[in-house]
Parts: structure tokens; sequence; C-alpha cells
């Protein structure tokens, strides 16, 4: 009788994560694929990322990652934000309540200094993630793992971040004058360039 009902809330969860027979469906809207529940209004999601950085062949301690979004006309919303630890990891949570089915599809914002540390201020990156990793409830059943990333690496759209005083905190984050606008967490933005080369692009890429 204990493992009847074990097997019955293991497949009730799977169900709620995974949304079989219900909803708007998975990635591009078709009906029914993996990942995006619906037909629910209310309730909480949760959109869990982590990875791990590295410059070289050596993981990056205390480099600043945010977990945000962005909505037309409302000012930038930051889930989370962390700092790598000594090997380089980092784990970041975004939780709100949904409606109507609706997912997370966070930016991802990475300040560091690999590779030009001869350069005063941060390179920025910014990626948007994909929204199927969203969870219903708070429990998280998946995450979204960007592996490692060699920061080595020169995004397109890369900026290069000059705070205005404080540190890394330089302007709070967000703010009615980045409200909408992609990856602008304050500080005075400027197009990153190295070896004769400027990402002067759009300061997001969708993963």
């Amino acid at each position: 009788m204990i493992k009847i009902i074990c097997i019955l809330a293991v497949c009730s969860m799977t169900a709620a994560q995974f949304g079989y027979n219900q909803g708007r469906g998975g990635p591009g809207g078709y009906p029914n694929g993996p990942g995006v529940p619906g037909g629910s209004t209310g309730g909480e999601v949760t959109y869990e990322a982590k990875g791990r950085l590295i410059c070289g062949l050596t993981g990056v301690d205390k480099v600043r990652v945010v977990l945000w979004d962005r909505f037309r006309g409302r000012e930038n919303i930051v889930y989370d934000e962390t700092f790598t630890d000594v090997v380089g990891n980092f784990r970041l949570r975004a939780t709100r309540n949904g409606f109507d089915g609706n997912l997370i599809q966070p930016f991802l914002t990475i300040y560091h200094d690999c590779d030009d540390a001869a350069t005063p201020g941060l390179r920025k990156m910014t990626v948007q993630l994909p929204p199927q990793y969203t969870n219903q409830g708070s429990l998280v059943l998946k995450s979204f793992d960007i592996g490692t990333w060699n920061l080595e690496t020169s995004f397109a759209g890369e900026e290069l971040e000059i705070t205005t005083g404080g540190g890394l905190g330089g302007r709070p984050l967000g703010g009615a004058y980045n409200a909408g606008a992609r990856g602008l967490f304050g500080g005075n933005g400027q197009s990153f360039s190295r070896g004769g080369r400027n990402f002067d692009g759009e300061s997001s890429i969708t993963v």
C-alpha cells in the first residue's frame, strides 16, 4: 500500500512539472510538449540556473552572476545574484507567481575580468536562457546547467562595464531609466574591444 502511494505521488509531481496532455505544450507552442505545463491559473513557478566559470584552465572565484528578467514598460526584475565560489561554481534561482501556464525565460549576466585585467572596468556578457526549464511550484525537478564556460571567449554584444562608484555596486540594479532594456544594470556601458575587434551589437543572445 505504501509503495502504491509513493508511485502515485511521483506520477503526480511528474505530470505537474512536464504538463502531459494539458496547456500550451512545449517549445514553440506545440501541443503537449515536455516541460511547458499549462491549464492552471495562479501558483508559484521556479527556475534554477547553475554552471561553472573558468578563465583558461582555472576556475574563477568572486565573479558576479545575476539572474534577471525584463518586462516592457517596467523596471528590470532581479531574481537572484551571487558570486562564484573558489572553483568557479554558481547556482541561482528565480521564483515568481505564475498564471495561465506562463514560464520564466530569464537573462543571465556575468561580470568578469578574464583576459582583460589591464583594462579598467569589467567585461559584461548577457545570454537569455530557455524557458522549458521552468518548474511548477517551489520544488526544483529540473534546472538549466550551462556547463563550464571559458570566459576567455569573446561574445558578440559584449560590453565593458565601468561603475560610477562603490566598486561592483555602481548604480543600483535596474531602475526606471533601464525599464524594458536588455542587460542594463547601471554603470557606464561601453562596447568591449580586444585585438582590434569591437563587440557593439545587442547585449543579449538566446541560448
